[in-house]
């Protein structure tokens, strides 16, 4: 188990992780995995129009006059038609572009710095000269993939490790899960892989709970959430059932 798994099917016929895997069977979760090159991206910005990226300016319809598109830099762009076909029960709509915008005189810390915006392709797109300074363009590339709870997401409460193997079944755990990070991790939908410690507030009533929307993690080159961390994104359960976006909760973990 040198090398660790390679995905969730080989994690799960661990031996170590027999006791566990029918519980960790049941956490399994769909995301969308959006991948770029390594390496320093072009200066200018030449992806085609609703291309999804990082990075980059944003592509809007010819008629539309938000002014936060020349205040805020573009940190990802999103074709919500691919990412439906990849990830059945995305509850977003199901076209248009989904964009991240960020203030990056302000502390990423802070929900202001960041907002999110969804908006329509039923019309020609034109491209926002954006800020004064903006982040190189990566294009991305999309798969589905499985993803399980982090190593102490509080998820896992309900699963049952044994007391009497010296630890074997959670240290095993702890390998396996720590080797299907491959960073950098930018991802729709599923688990988020945690930088430090799992914390999150209670979520407004009446919703219950917190699901992922969007977890971004560093890219270089100034696509940076504090040192190498990550930009989380969740919304209340509810909310993610109705596709609402104007009460997430949106922080950065840096390392």
């Amino acid at each position: 188990m040198s090398d660790g798994p390679k995905d969730i099917d080989e994690l799960l016929a661990i031996p170590e992780l027999a006791p566990i895997a029918p519980g960790l069977g049941r956490q399994i979760s769909p995301a969308l995995r959006m991948r770029h090159a390594p390496g320093l991206p072009p200066p200018v910005d030449d992806t085609p129009p609703g291309a999804d990226k990082l990075g980059g300016l944003a592509d809007v319809p010819r008629s539309l006059a938000d002014p936060i598109y020349r205040r805020r830099q573009l940190v990802l762009q999103l074709d919500l038609a691919r990412a439906h076909a990849l990830v059945p029960g995305l509850t977003l709509p199901r076209q248009g572009l989904l964009h991240v915008l960020h203030d990056a005189e302000a502390d990423t810390d802070d929900a202001r710095a960041v907002a999110l915006r969804v908006v329509g392709v039923d019309e020609p797109l034109r491209r926002e000269p954006g800020p004064k300074f903006t982040h190189r363009a990566r294009p991305l590339t999309l798969e589905r993939e499985q993803t399980l709870p982090d190593t102490d997401d509080p998820a896992l409460a309900g699963l049952d490790f044994p007391e009497d193997d010296d630890e074997v079944t959670y240290e095993a755990w702890c390998r396996a899960r720590g080797a299907l990070r491959r960073p950098p991790t930018h991802r729709l939908l599923g688990w988020p892989d945690w930088v430090q410690d799992p914390a999150l507030p209670d979520p407004p009533a009446p919703a219950r709970g917190w699901r992922l929307l969007l977890q971004i993690d560093s890219a270089g080159n100034g696509l940076d959430w504090g040192d190498s961390g990550c930009l989380y994104i969740f919304l209340p359960d509810l909310d993610f059932y109705a596709g609402r976006l104007d009460r997430a909760h949106i922080f950065s973990q840096s390392c």
